[in-house]
């Protein structure tokens, strides 16, 4: 199997944090992922080697059904100033919307569709394109990861609608839940 958009947009949404984490590792940062729970509109700190104060943040957004929206890159560019830091890079599996992509116009704010990212991954040496792609394959890929535990969620159905969604496993005690949506062919 080789990197694709299908291959991207496969991967739920904790995967798709690590890979992004271990794109910036490969091309000489440091990033380092922030723990399951409230990020506070970040998923990744991004340090250059050696240095204590952030180079730049990451947020993440395996969304491939809708366009990421002006919001949550308006909420980014809040914390880049709220963080005093200089560099903020969304990164999604999809695409934004034109005022999103307008939003970020002269800033040192960039947004990385899916498109875009996977023209950066094919830009890494062959070695490094596979061991991205071999740790973005491994294991369970596709099931959701719960956002407030960490531990893989399960299909469930909702009792009146029967409508399937994903639950957290700890449920009654946690109870996260995450859209399920279909497989596209």
């Amino acid at each position: 199997q080789a990197w694709s958009l299908d291959v991207l947009v496969s991967l739920e949404w904790k995967r798709f944090e690590t890979v992004c984490a271990e794109y910036f590792r490969l091309i000489g940062y440091d990033p380092k992922e922030t723990r399951i729970g409230a990020d506070g509109g970040v998923d990744i700190w991004v340090y250059k080697q050696g240095n204590e104060k952030p180079f730049g943040i990451v947020q993440c957004k395996a969304w491939s059904t809708y366009k990421v929206g002006i919001k949550p890159v308006r909420e980014l560019f809040g914390v880049m100033a709220a963080e005093g830091v200089n560099n903020g890079m969304f990164i999604t599996s999809g695409e934004f919307t034109k005022e999103a992509l307008e939003f970020a116009e002269g800033k040192r704010l960039r947004l990385i569709s899916g498109e875009i990212f996977l023209d950066y991954i094919g830009k890494l040496p062959p070695e490094k394109q596979k061991d991205l792609l071999d740790l973005a394959l491994e294991g369970d890929y596709r099931t959701p990861t719960c956002p407030q535990c960490g531990i893989k969620m399960t299909l469930r159905k909702a009792k009146g609608t029967g409508k399937e969604f994903w639950g957290c496993l700890r449920y009654p005690r946690c109870k996260a839940t995450l859209v399920y949506k279909q497989a596209r062919n």
